[in-house]
């Protein structure tokens, strides 16, 4: 059984799903702006962050449940490195 997410993946507007199709498919943009695509699209089907994180190559959710906070907090800008 699964826990309850603190912080589930808003609602997508129509444009951002549309962005993140785009760059799911992409074979020239960076690897993880992609890979932070798919799994944001993964989560928004109901898959489960840590099933979202297998995906997406990773070992952990942590990561997934991270990019999550960051995209509700800013959007599209969610999928650019945080250095």
């Amino acid at each position: 059984m699964s826990r309850r997410r603190k912080n589930p993946l808003r609602s997508f507007e129509e444009s951002e799903k549309v962005e993140l199709e785009k760059i799911s498919r992409s074979h020239t943009d960076h690897s993880i702006r992609v890979e932070r695509a798919k799994v944001l699209l993964a989560v928004s089907q109901g898959m489960l962050y840590a099933e979202a994180a297998r995906v997406a190559g990773r070992k952990s959710s942590q990561g997934v449940s991270n990019l999550v906070h960051r995209f509700n907090e800013r959007g599209l800008e969610a999928l650019d490195s945080i250095h």
